[in-house]
């Protein structure tokens, strides 16, 4: 419902309006930590929507909703640190109000200025 609006409104196709919506994050949680189970033990973990680990050597996990995962985590690793949960962030936003994967490529002159 808000992804054609939004669409028309970033190609400049429509004229500003306003919008009341109900909405749910279904991008989720985002869980980071330090921990030695592996990406796949972490993927199959009941609300996991997906496990990766990072150059930093930390774990970033995507789940639906973070606090059965995290207890999860910490009976599964009792030393597990570094735990960090927030939700997803303003460019995952923008991601799902677009359905783009990317953001447009900037032309030569945007480039060269």
């Amino acid at each position: 419902m808000l992804r054609p609006v939004v669409r028309a409104s970033l190609a400049g196709e429509s004229e500003s309006g306003d919008m009341t919506l109900d909405a749910t994050n279904r991008r989720g949680k985002r869980i980071r930590c330090r921990t030695r189970l592996t990406t796949a033990e972490l993927a199959a973990l009941p609300g996991v929507r997906d496990a990766r680990r990072l150059p930093n050597d930390e774990i970033e996990i995507v789940a639906a909703a973070a606090e059965p995962v995290v207890r999860l985590l910490l009976s599964r690793d009792p030393d597990l640190s570094g735990l960090d949960v927030r939700g997803a962030g303003l460019e995952e936003a923008f991601l799902a109000l677009t359905g783009s994967d990317h953001f447009p490529e900037k032309n030569e002159k945007e480039v060269a200025a």
